[in-house]
């Protein structure tokens, strides 16, 4: 599996240079797939550059809040189910986004919307800018 342009460039712009080779490389093994999107599932503030945070905390409103930073565009899906590795439209993603109970990530040009597990209560939401 290779790994893609999307995948690559969420890496380069929002993860922490100490583990940007390793989710490469996770990202691109069949094996190693899963884990690497199971890493933005419980703290992944410790993953992400803090400079690129807009947002984190729950929402009750995600497309509201997507939309402040953002006019509605299509984005590249990472999931642990069958929408990784698709390009949705907004109001699609928005679907999937709100009824998704694994950790998503969702990227669009200049904005990633990562939601965490849902174990009980409203998930861990994170809205990334460059």
């Amino acid at each position: 599996m290779t790994i893609n342009h999307f995948e690559e460039v969420f890496i380069d712009k929002f993860v922490v240079k100490q583990i940007k080779d390793r989710l490469l490389y996770e990202l691109s093994s069949v094996k190693y797939r899963e884990k690497a999107i199971w890493r933005f599932s419980h703290g992944a503030e410790n993953i992400l550059k803090s400079s690129k945070i807009v947002f984190k905390g729950t929402s009750n409103n995600i497309p509201e809040l997507i939309l402040k930073y953002i006019t509605p565009e299509e984005g590249y899906f990472m999931s642990l189910g069958e929408e990784d590795g698709k390009i949705y439209d907004f109001d699609k993603a928005i679907q999937i986004i709100i009824s998704a109970n694994m950790p998503i990530i969702y990227i669009m040009n200049e904005v990633v919307f990562i939601k965490e597990e849902q174990e009980k209560g409203s998930p861990i939401c994170y809205l990334l800018k460059t």
